[in-house]
């Protein structure tokens, strides 16, 4: 019996190492200009030696959020008229004067196939006029989108509409949950595009390159989950 709880005891701590630490070592947080990365050690699965997997929340700050709930809100209403572009009111800005051009507000119907038939779907387009938001690119800036708006089709009941205006307001309130997988010893990254469960052999993975945001997260992770320094791709 001894046997038994003491090869039971250490099967404990090979597989839930996040168990033996403090609440206060629970999290790990990256600041970012406009949202938080956190990882949640709780959430780690090894899968070899510092091969693991490990869950964060991305979370907006908070001028940020009421700036995407504020366009959220702005653009709902557009699903009432016609195709077109149309001009940005001045209260969507709530960031502050713009540093950007502000671009309209566009209004696009797009038509799906299903089930033999043609159907219309509407969305509502902004983009958001500020560089702190900006997506650097070789060619400059480039302006970053707020969520697009999907208006009602004839494919949605009420009910599945609401519960999408639901849901896309709780994502930016609450934030996202990905799964990523960290190979420590090979310099690796991976994402998974469908289901947080999904198999870690389905992650796709890529090098970090130094000098990069992403490379930040590799580094501080990886140190943070096996408390040895992690290789550094040349």
């Amino acid at each position: 019996m001894k046997l038994i709880l003491l090869i039971f005891s250490a099967w404990l701590v090979a597989t839930c190492p996040s168990w033996a630490r403090d609440d206060k070592d629970r999290f790990l947080e990256f600041q970012e200009d406009h949202y938080t990365l956190t990882y949640d050690i709780t959430t780690v699965q090894m899968i070899g030696p510092s091969r693991f997997t490990i869950t964060h929340t991305t979370i907006d700050t908070p001028d940020m959020m009421k700036l995407e709930l504020k366009a959220f809100a702005t653009l709902q209403p557009y699903c009432a008229r016609a195709d077109g572009k149309y001009p940005a009111p001045a209260d969507v800005l709530a960031l502050g004067p713009p540093d950007l051009p502000v671009e309209n507000i566009e209004v696009k119907t797009n038509r799906t196939k299903f089930a033999g038939k043609i159907y219309p779907h509407k969305t509502v387009s902004w983009n958001y006029p500020y560089k702190r938001l900006a997506i650097k690119t070789q060619e400059g800036l480039v302006q970053y989108p707020a969520p697009v708006f999907h208006c009602k089709d004839q494919l949605d009941t009420e009910n599945e509409y609401q519960n999408h205006i639901i849901e896309t307001r709780s994502v930016i309130m609450n934030g996202i949950r990905n799964k990523e997988l960290f190979d420590c010893k090979r310099g690796q990254v991976g994402t998974f595009i469908g289901h947080e469960n999904d198999d870690p052999a389905k992650a796709m993975t890529y090098f970090v390159r130094p000098e990069t945001r992403i490379f930040r997260y590799y580094f501080g992770v990886c140190h943070w989950v096996t408390h040895e320094e992690p290789y550094t791709p040349e």
